[in-house]
C-alpha cells in the first residue's frame, strides 16, 4: 500500500436533502438520498488517466474513474482503496484530494453521489471485475475522454488536462518533469 493522504477526517453518511440543479445529472428533483463516495483520478507518467467502462442494471454502460459510495462510517481513503481492490483487483497509491463533484444516478434518480476525488497512480497491474460491473478499462490521454463519459468525470479528466503538465515543474530545456499529479 502506498503514502496515502486523508486531508478531511469525515466519515460516510447519508441524509436527504434539497439538491439543486447542476450539470452533474439533472439534479432538479425534491429530494435525494445524498450518497458519499470517492472517486480516483489515477494517471500514469506522461499524463494518461484510467478510466473504467461500467454496466448498470439494465445493461447499458458508462465511463467513470474508479471509485464508489462508501459504507457506513468508512473514510473516503479507506473507501477508495476497497473500491479499486474491487473493480480492479490492485492497490493504489493516493496523494490527497483534488476536488469534489455530484452526480443524480440514471438508474436512480432518487440517489445523488457526492465524489471525493483523489489523485494517485495504480499500485499494480488492474484487472477489471465483471463481478463488479466492471467491463474494461482503459488509459486515455487527456483531455478526449470515451464517449459515454459521465458528465462530472469528463470535467475532472478536462481540468487535469489543462494544468498537465504544471508550469512550474517544467524543467528549464522545456520538457515536463513528474508534476504533482502523479507525484
Amino acid at each position: 500500500m502506498g503514502h496515502d493522504v486523508e486531508p478531511a477526517r469525515g466519515r460516510s453518511t447519508t441524509s436527504t436533502r434539497r439538491w439543486p440543479s447542476s450539470r452533474s445529472g439533472d439534479c432538479t428533483s425534491d429530494q435525494a438520498v445524498v450518497r458519499p463516495g470517492a472517486k480516483a483520478l489515477l494517471t500514469t507518467d506522461d499524463g494518461r488517466v484510467v478510466m473504467v467502462r461500467e454496466r448498470r442494471d439494465d445493461g447499458s454502460t458508462f465511463w467513470t474513474l474508479p471509485g464508489g459510495g462508501l459504507r457506513p462510517g468508512e473514510s473516503p481513503v479507506r473507501g477508495l482503496h476497497r473500491e479499486v481492490a474491487e473493480e480492479l483487483q490492485c492497490d493504489v497509491e493516493l496523494h490527497g484530494r483534488v476536488t469534489r463533484c455530484t452526480y443524480r444516478h440514471v438508474s436512480r434518480t432518487d440517489v445523488v453521489s457526492v465524489y471525493d476525488v483523489f489523485r494517485g497512480r495504480l499500485a499494480g497491474e488492474p484487472v477489471p471485475n465483471r463481478g463488479e460491473g466492471i467491463v474494461e478499462h482503459r488509459l486515455v490521454a487527456p483531455p478526449t475522454v470515451p464517449p459515454g463519459t459521465l458528465p462530472p468525470f469528463e470535467d475532472v479528466v478536462a481540468e487535469f488536462a489543462r494544468s498537465w503538465p504544471p508550469a512550474d515543474l517544467i524543467d528549464g530545456d522545456g520538457q515536463g518533469s513528474r508534476g504533482w499529479w502523479v507525484r
